[in-house]
């Protein structure tokens, strides 16, 4: 079973195994099989309720789990519904002249920055060189409806100082013309 979240995605084809049973799975993104899904009730990849049946948990406890929500640039202009206490992972494709940042558009009391991940340099597979990339994670703060932007800013450099390319200067803009805006629509219910 796939939560509504999950059945967008195209996952990779890496084998993985079950947190449950540690039956092999086809995907390493899933972590529960089929399965362990349907007895569990819960989602294969992010393990959310899938509330089709009565809870059956043996600890007594009520407190909802968190969970992350995995996004990137592919994703651009969707939405996601997130619960209180939920992640929200967004992996953004980087490299030594261009960077993404998180803009100041969205409501932060609903949603903030909670990581700036690394970046992280991209295989390389023969003569193809998978591009760098770098994961912002953001966390559910409270109820309502946001648009979050990350924008693309950009090195610029400034070789004005009539010393060549040993003279010059950087610096990172925010250029509307060429640069992009990563937008999400974001509801925490």
């Amino acid at each position: 079973m796939l939560c509504p979240n999950c059945t967008s995605y195209a996952w990779r084809k890496v084998a993985g195994s079950c947190q449950n049973c540690q039956v092999t799975v086809a995907n390493d993104y899933h972590k529960l099989c089929p399965n362990c899904s349907t007895t569990l009730d819960e989602c294969e990849i992010c393990r959310t309720n899938m509330g089709t049946k009565s809870s059956s948990c043996s600890s007594g406890s009520t407190s909802q789990t968190s969970y992350t929500i995995k996004k990137n640039m592919k994703d651009n202009g969707g939405s996601v519904t997130l619960k209180v206490g939920d992640e929200l992972e967004v992996t953004v494709d980087e490299n030594r002249s261009r960077e993404y940042y998180t803009g100041w558009a969205h409501d932060s009391s609903i949603i903030s920055e909670s990581n700036r991940g690394q970046q992280v340099a991209g295989q390389s597979h023969g003569s193809h060189q998978h591009p760098n990339w770098r994961t912002i994670t953001f966390k559910a703060k409270s109820l309502g409806k946001t648009t979050l932007e990350i924008d693309e800013w950009q090195m610029r450099y400034d070789y004005s100082g009539g010393y060549g390319w040993y003279g010059g200067s950087g610096s990172w803009v925010k250029d509307k013309k060429t640069g992009t805006t990563w937008k999400m629509t974001i509801t925490v219910k």
